[in-house]
């Protein structure tokens, strides 16, 4: 991205994710005009649901746009990002790392929604979790390329995701819909601990490596004590 705006070829897995995406939102939109139903209250993830029964609500919950601009910056988000993992990962790694994403920011919203709403129609949409991971995923993978923050400002990877980051802790903390914010940290949490457990157990191309440097074994040359006129040898 250095030098220019970078456009990978749209790979075919993000082509179907952004097209079930934009499909779901117009039926969303056309069902909550014409029929008054809206998408989020069967389909969105939250502890009601869960209880009423509706047990694919966390693999529905991220098709569930409720905003154009929404749709649409995730969907570039897909193209710009997501197109250049898919390659280096392979397809069954990439999407390994989404799931774990999307169901670990599941699982957290759902016990955080638990503990602090109780029973709660107050449902977790979109993909903004999975997109979210895989800017940082990105961040971690080339930490000096650049970014566009509000399309107008060029921003360091490394340091978008951390104003990302900060950001969704601030929500976190002090917005009502406090609950919303932790769960796409818990998805960026799952991911990176996929990356890190991937990198660490399997030595993947791709993933960088989380484990600490050893020490390299540095020879040097010493005089032998008990033979003052013998040989010197590396120790």
């Amino acid at each position: 991205m250095n030098g220019g705006i970078h456009l990978p070829q749209l790979s075919k897995t993000n082509k179907v994710i952004i097209i079930a995406m934009v499909a779901a939102f117009l039926l969303g939109s056309i069902m909550k005009e014409f029929a008054d139903f809206q998408f989020a209250t069967l389909l969105g993830l939250s502890t009601a649901n869960i209880l009423r029964g509706n047990i694919l609500s966390p693999f529905s919950y991220p098709f569930i746009g409720t905003g154009l601009m929404e749709v649409v910056f995730n969907g570039m988000l897909f193209w710009f990002i997501g197109s250049e993992l898919e390659p280096l990962w392979g397809r069954k790694r990439y999407l390994t790392f989404m799931a774990v994403s999307l169901l670990g920011g599941a699982l957290i919203f759902l016990f955080l929604q638990f503990m602090f709403m109780g029973t709660s129609l107050l449902s977790l949409t979109g993909m903004a979790g999975v997109t979210s991971s895989m800017l940082v995923a990105y961040a971690i993978l080339y930490p000096d390329r650049t970014f566009l923050f509000m399309l107008i400002f060029p921003v360091k990877a490394k340091y978008f995701c951390m104003l990302l980051i900060g950001m969704q802790l601030y929500m976190g903390i002090f917005s009502p819909s406090f609950i919303l914010a932790w769960g796409h940290l818990g998805a960026i949490l799952s991911g990176f601990l996929y990356m890190a457990y991937v990198a660490n157990a399997k030595n993947f191309k791709g993933m960088p490596s989380f484990k600490a440097k050893k020490k390299k074994n540095h020879l040097k040359l010493v005089d032998d004590e008990d033979k003052s006129n013998g040989p010197k040898y590396w120790h």
